[in-house]
């Protein structure tokens, strides 16, 4: 529910706007392994995994932040948003974010692994022979992390508030019925929202209701993007 003067979803972009924009931007000169990756080329193998302390933290801040924005109040709705060019860049943005909340944590999984198994600590390793369990930690871990991140874009979905990054770009997905989506129809389109990325080149060439905020992916759905106010 809306009120007038109340803390509700919009306030929360000038919180996460910093966040990912300190993501996006800091130096990545150094070479520092988040999470774990396995790859055997030309008959070399090598598996890489790691986590740092700084990652961590931001992680955690941005689990604690998002948790609280899922139980901030739903901003104003205005007008309908027309173009998708602000889509992009929030999609952009909520890749980032769910990433740098979810990558670090699980990076303690190959860190504390290999630690147990030579009995060295380190927050980053690389080694060319194999242990028993690289490929099916790595494999997990990836199956977990897209699913915390599918679940990250649906729960905005399902409790009526835009996501992270839809915040900062001003506006939100709601639904024709003004209600929020059931779990499974907002997991489903999140699913396809991943499609919807990979192929926006195709947009100018589909049919599209601007005026009312809607693209393909909304036509399928039953959704419609409007401005947060």
């Amino acid at each position: 529910m809306y009120a007038e003067g109340d803390m509700n979803a919009k306030h929360f972009r000038w919180l996460f706007l910093p966040i990912a924009l300190y993501t996006l931007f800091r130096d990545y000169s150094k070479t520092i392994i988040i999470g774990s990756s396995v790859e055997l080329h030309d008959g070399e193998y090598h598996f890489a995994g790691g986590t740092e302390p700084k990652a961590i933290a931001i992680a955690l801040g941005i689990i604690l932040l998002y948790g609280l924005f899922l139980l901030s109040a739903s901003a104003k709705l205005g007008n309908p948003m027309t173009g998708v060019f602000r889509r992009l860049l929030a999609a952009i943005l909520d890749f980032v974010l769910s990433m740098m909340a979810i990558v670090p944590i699980f990076g303690l999984v190959p860190t504390l692994m290999e630690w147990n198994r030579t009995g060295t600590f380190a927050w980053n390793f690389i080694r060319d022979t194999p242990a028993t369990y690289d490929g099916y930690v790595s494999f997990i871990l990836v199956i977990l992390a897209f699913t915390c991140m599918a679940f990250y874009f649906a729960l905005p979905l399902v409790l009526r508030l835009p996501s992270p990054g839809s915040c900062i770009m001003g506006y939100q997905i709601i639904s024709e019925d003004g209600e929020g989506l059931t779990l499974g129809r907002a997991l489903k389109r999140t699913a396809y929202g991943f499609k919807a990325v990979c192929t926006l080149y195709t947009v100018p060439f589909k049919p599209r209701d601007s005026e009312n905020g809607k693209f393909w992916l909304d036509e399928k759905f039953g959704t419609r993007a409007v401005k947060i106010g």
